[in-house]
């Protein structure tokens, strides 16, 4: 025989489990309609609609991926609206519907590589996911909502020669070769493009065991730094 006070507070810490993991599976969903909704409206602006029909040609856009009612919120539409449009002869047809979807594939690639891939490498990545599509289409379809790769990387002057210091003898006359270890060392600076910015790295090399003797890395090229580091 259980005792009644013990079944009462039993039944009161249930109670208050339940009450518990419903209030934070609530709470679960409003962060992931509002995290929606946030999702919804940056797309929206990169979408551009202007006028009411592309606002509904929108929410069909993105109908695969989100609630028909959070869309027409974050767009302030009715559904009622939409439905109706969709039922008529103005709403989208097939092939509007399939590229509008692409583009969303093109804009996510794109986003994924911080802006840096243009039509070669967003075609390639769509191959990989098995969509099969030209570079062309999607060439136009990146004009179309205003993305572009980054041609290039901005070059970085690494050696600037100072006129009134007289110039020093190449010693090597570009022979890099040696018969020994410890006969010749030659050294260089480069840099590496990271998200925060160049990274300089210098580097000295015994040219005949083709071992590196010292290296270091510094943020900039003030004078002899990255050099005397190296050395070290």
């Amino acid at each position: 025989c259980i005792p009644g006070g013990i079944i009462t507070m039993f039944t009161l810490h249930s109670r208050t489990h339940f009450a518990h993991n419903c209030a934070h599976n609530l709470l679960l969903r409003q962060i992931g309609r509002l995290e929606d909704e946030a999702e919804i409206a940056r797309r929206l602006a990169d979408f551009g609609a202007a006028e009411r029909s592309q606002l509904y040609r929108f929410i069909a856009s993105q109908a695969d991926r989100f609630p028909i009612s959070v869309l027409c919120k974050v767009c302030g539409v009715s559904r009622s609206s939409y439905y109706s449009w969709l039922s008529t002869k103005a709403g989208p047809k097939k092939r509007g519907l399939e590229e509008a979807y692409l583009a969303n594939q093109i804009y996510d690639i794109w986003k994924k590589s911080r802006g840096r891939y243009g039509a070669p490498r967003i075609t390639a990545e769509l191959w990989r996911a098995r969509v099969q599509v030209n570079g062309k289409k999607v060439a136009r379809i990146m004009a179309e909502i205003a993305i572009a790769g980054r041609s290039g990387r901005r070059k970085v002057k690494t050696t600037t020669r100072d006129h009134s210091q007289p110039v020093e003898a190449d010693l090597v006359k570009r022979d890099f070769t040696a018969s020994r270890p410890d006969e010749l060392y030659v050294t260089d600076i480069t840099y590496v493009p990271t998200d925060e910015g160049f990274l300089y790295l210098a580097a000295i090399l015994d040219v005949h065991t083709r071992a590196v003797l010292g290296w270091s890395m510094a943020t900039h090229l003030a004078p002899n730094y990255v050099w005397m580091h190296s050395m070290l």
